[in-house]
């Protein structure tokens, strides 16, 4: 993980006009590749239950920048591989923990992802990811550099 960047999207953009939806995270984990643990911003949109006259509602964000800690679950010095990162996020001032996993392939529209779940709390929840791990970017600094990396899309 570390090294890399993984960004994320829930494909589920709601309907119009009263319950408009778009969450997506771009994880950039810090560290070698080698490493088992480590620490990571995150770009984080969250729209739930949105409408189209521009009401975000309580909760949502149009993007805000995060941090936290990851850990290959079951992975040792000796031996990196692991199917599961523990990841606890620092977010408005609150801790979560949840554990991200790969969950296959999918192809939808003619685009191919990988899929990745989230086990949150006892919520299971499916993102889609076109690229999968990238190579490290250039790592947002600001929730109006997050807004940049995630643009709407649902026009709001």
């Amino acid at each position: 993980m570390g090294g890399y960047t993984l960004k994320v999207s829930d494909l589920n953009l709601g309907v119009s006009p009263n319950n408009l939806d778009d969450k997506e995270v771009e994880f950039y984990f810090d560290g070698a590749a080698s490493d088992t643990e480590g620490s990571f911003s995150a770009c984080v949109k969250y729209i739930d239950g949105a409408s189209s006259n521009g009401t975000l509602g309580e909760g949502n964000t149009r993007g805000d920048l995060v941090d936290g800690y990851w850990s290959l679950l079951g992975a040792s010095e000796t031996s990196t591989e692991s199917y599961s990162t523990l990841l606890t996020i620092n977010f408005l001032g609150a801790t979560y923990q949840a554990i991200l996993k790969p969950a296959g392939n999918e192809t939808i529209a003619n685009i191919d992802y990988e899929k990745v779940r989230f086990d949150f709390d006892g919520d299971l929840n499916v993102y889609h990811s076109e690229d999968g791990l990238t190579d490290s970017t250039i790592v947002p600094t600001s929730a109006a550099q997050c807004q940049e990396r995630l643009p709407s899309r649902i026009g709001l």
